[in-house]
């Protein structure tokens, strides 16, 4: 139950108790955090003539009138019902 870039810290125990997988999963999200954009909107998500690349439109919901397209190599779409996101 690891990322495979990142390891448990040794002597983890096989199942280790839920606030040391909080803090595997903060110090993991602290390492990617640079390639995470808050505070979006995603207005659109298509497949791109190029093979495998996807084209994802946002809208930044500070200033609304920010849409900007960007190019992906791959695109993970993560619903839920969190509302209110804790940083």
């Amino acid at each position: 139950m690891t990322f495979a870039e990142k390891d448990f810290p040794e002597g983890t125990t096989v199942f280790p108790f839920r606030t040391r997988i909080l803090e595997y999963l903060k110090d993991y999200g602290e390492s990617v955090r640079h390639l995470i954009e808050f505070d979006s909107e995603v207005l659109k998500v298509e497949q791109l003539q190029e093979p495998q690349k996807w084209a994802v439109t946002t809208r930044d919901t500070r200033d609304p009138s920010r849409i900007s397209t960007q190019p992906f190599d791959a695109v993970a779409i993560a619903s839920g019902s969190m509302e209110i996101w804790l940083r």
